[in-house]
């Protein structure tokens, strides 16, 4: 069965969320629990059970689509956050499925950042480990570093030839902008 066919978050809800967590500096997880707690804060205790419900759908989903296949490196981190968020009694699980779940996500694709980012910060705010947190952080942050870079000199290029009016210290300092959020 395809992951398309099961997952109740569909991939371009999946990259959209990517994209908000990435432009807010953040990680996925913590933007679901800052979304999740924003709704408790307010009151909104349907937009609080609905997002536990979509990762306990998910869980479910990603649960049968194991049995069907092995999962891919960011559907193990997916079941890592469901695992974490969801609201499912069968999800009641040690907080070592988690880790092993972000490990076996790294050791299927050892250039998937968002592993690296998840695994950081399960490992800071879940299990209170800044040091192990910040040791898996700086490696994203070193993966990330060689994709920004080849990403900083496409824009540069790019931009400077569609605008060959702008220099290019002034298009790389914007773009810098962009990619390091201050």
């Amino acid at each position: 069965m395809a992951a398309s066919a099961t997952i109740e978050l569909p991939d371009d809800v999946y990259r959209e969320v990517e994209l908000s967590a990435a432009s807010a500096g953040v990680s996925i997880s913590e933007l679901v629990v800052a979304y999740i707690e924003s709704a408790r804060e307010r009151g909104s205790v349907k937009a609080w059970d609905e997002a536990r419900a979509a990762f306990t759908t998910e869980l479910r989903a990603i649960r049968q689509q194991e049995k069907d296949q092995p999962l891919s490196a960011k559907s193990l981190v997916r079941k890592a956050l469901a695992l974490i968020m969801a609201d499912d009694s069968d999800a009641d699980v040690e907080m070592d499925v988690i880790e092993d779940t972000l490990k076996s996500a790294i050791a299927l694709d050892d250039t998937y950042v968002e592993a690296y980012v998840e695994l950081g910060w399960f490992y800071h705010a879940l299990l209170d480990d800044a040091e192990r947190g910040r040791e898996v952080l700086l490696h994203a942050a070193h993966l990330l570093r060689g994709l920004n870079k080849d990403a900083l000199e496409g824009l540069v290029d790019t931009e400077c030839e569609l605008n060959p009016e702008r220099s290019a210290t002034e298009v790389e300092d914007s773009f810098r902008r962009l990619l390091i959020p201050e």
